[in-house]
């Protein structure tokens, strides 16, 4: 799956949909290629010395791809996940039959949406702030401490765009606190825990909303 700091922007993080492939048995994959009027064909072309190209520079037949599509047909399991190797063989066979008329487009495309396991979009709910934290760029603004040293108070001067919940940390960006639910003009307070007690502290500041 695709990392949160992959993206350019959190919009399209919000976008992506990650998408999961299932491998499809040798007797589902004939019911499939039956209802789509698909297994004559494959059938009737198994014969052919039409010359094609699966692998760049590894020569093979439309024959030698049909037979061995009807081979797996009989127990065997296509593999079609378009991000592992034998998926994107897999695919790239299918596509050659259908450049050589042997396999229509749409039915290329049935029989690999039949192989989808499920859909999600994992950055739906992410917010600007966890996003830049994942990427490193996170806006950073000195805590004030209370006098006793044991926590920190937060002003919010504005109400920010999301709620979301700032980390406090060290002068290594390492995490030692958090301020939950930050979204209204308000104060807001976190405990410090006592190893970081006394040292300089920051809070994270996406909105630009903390003095």
């Amino acid at each position: 799956m695709k990392a949160l700091s992959e993206f350019p922007s959190i919009e399209e993080a919000r976008a992506y949909e990650h998408v999961t492939y299932r491998k499809i048995g040798g007797n589902e994959a004939t019911q499939i290629f039956s209802l789509l009027g698909a297994l004559d064909s494959i059938e009737a072309n198994k014969d052919s010395t039409v010359s094609v190209e699966v692998i760049t520079g590894v020569p093979t037949s439309v024959g030698a791809l049909c037979r061995s599509l009807l081979q797996t047909l009989n127990g065997g399991q296509f593999a079609t996940d378009p991000t592992e190797e034998d998926g994107q063989l897999n695919r790239a066979a299918s596509q050659v039959l259908v450049t050589n008329s042997v396999l229509e487009q749409a039915q290329h495309d049935a029989f690999f949406a039949k192989a989808i396991a499920s859909k999600d979009k994992p950055y739906a709910s992410k917010t600007l702030h966890d996003f830049e934290v994942d990427k490193g760029t996170v806006v950073r603004k000195e805590a004030t401490q209370t006098a006793l040293g044991d926590s920190i108070v937060v002003e919010v001067t504005a109400d920010a765009q999301e709620n979301h919940t700032p980390r406090i940390t060290d002068s290594s960006g390492n995490q030692v606190s958090r301020v939950y639910n930050v979204h209204k003009v308000g104060l807001y307070v976190a405990s410090i825990p006592n190893d970081k007690r006394g040292q300089t502290l920051y809070v994270d500041d996406t909105y630009g909303v903390i003095v």
